[in-house]
């Protein structure tokens, strides 16, 4: 069983030959994901407060680009035609997007905690990142899964539901704070203010829900054709 699925990553990333945009997907990948880790580092060190999306939605970011990156093979007409079609988009896929997002959620579970434990002045929105990291991960997947193969709906559906989100983040404080009750927080509204281990398990959780959902709905679509307007678009977007 393990030779088998290490024999299926190896031939998985061996494809990757055919990628297209392969070095401007992988440099995204990279600057997402260093960007992240270094503001949730300065965080930390710098003593300033720190809203609860800034390096999140970046760590969030990067795995769509490895995905990206597998896609983008599909374009080439040798692996249209053979039979690892359902390796890449399914498994490759999720192999590929859970690795970093595993990472991603590592990082931001640790640089929260220390925000939270050593600079006071900061408070539930720091950890509230942890539970946003995983809110954003399965929006951003839904969106990467439905918009390559059905532009329009992803465009309509979930392009506003991403843009929510992000109004959601800059008006954090008014919202949570103001609107609600003075002093109030969203992670009040959860009874788990300040439990560092309750926003950390809801974010595993989330993780976890995000992988489940990514492996049956890639299952349930690898059969459709990807929308190549979709995703020459996506891919000028990336240049």
């Amino acid at each position: 069983m393990t030779k088998s699925i290490v024999k299926s990553v190896k031939m998985v990333f061996s494809m990757l030959k055919y990628s297209m945009q392969i070095k401007t997907n992988i440099a995204l990948l990279i600057i997402f994901t260093l960007l992240g880790i270094l503001y949730e580092i300065m965080s930390v060190f710098g003593g300033k407060e720190i809203s609860f999306y800034n390096g999140a939605w970046m760590l969030a970011l990067a795995p769509m680009y490895s995905v990206q990156l597998l896609y983008s093979t599909l374009m080439a007409g040798v692996i249209q035609s053979s039979g690892i079609r359902k390796l890449i988009t399914v498994d490759g896929a999720l192999i590929m997007k859970e690795i970093f997002t595993v990472l991603g959620f590592i990082f931001i579970a640790v640089f929260r905690y220390l925000n939270f434990r050593f600079n006071t002045e900061c408070g539930d929105e720091v950890l509230a990142g942890i539970i946003f990291y995983g809110i954003f991960t399965i929006v951003l997947s839904l969106y990467t899964l439905i918009a390559y193969r059905y532009l329009y709906v992803g465009y309509l559906v979930l392009l506003p539901i991403l843009v929510l989100l992000m109004i959601l983040q800059v008006f954090s404080d008014r919202i949570f704070k103001t609107a609600v009750t003075p002093g109030s927080s969203f992670l009040s509204l959860l009874n788990i203010s300040g439990n560092f281990p309750a926003c950390l398990l809801i974010g595993v959780a989330l993780i976890v829900i995000d992988a489940v959902l990514f492996y049956v709905l890639s299952r349930a679509l690898y059969k459709v054709p990807l929308d190549e307007r979709a995703f020459k678009r996506l891919l000028a977007r990336a240049k």
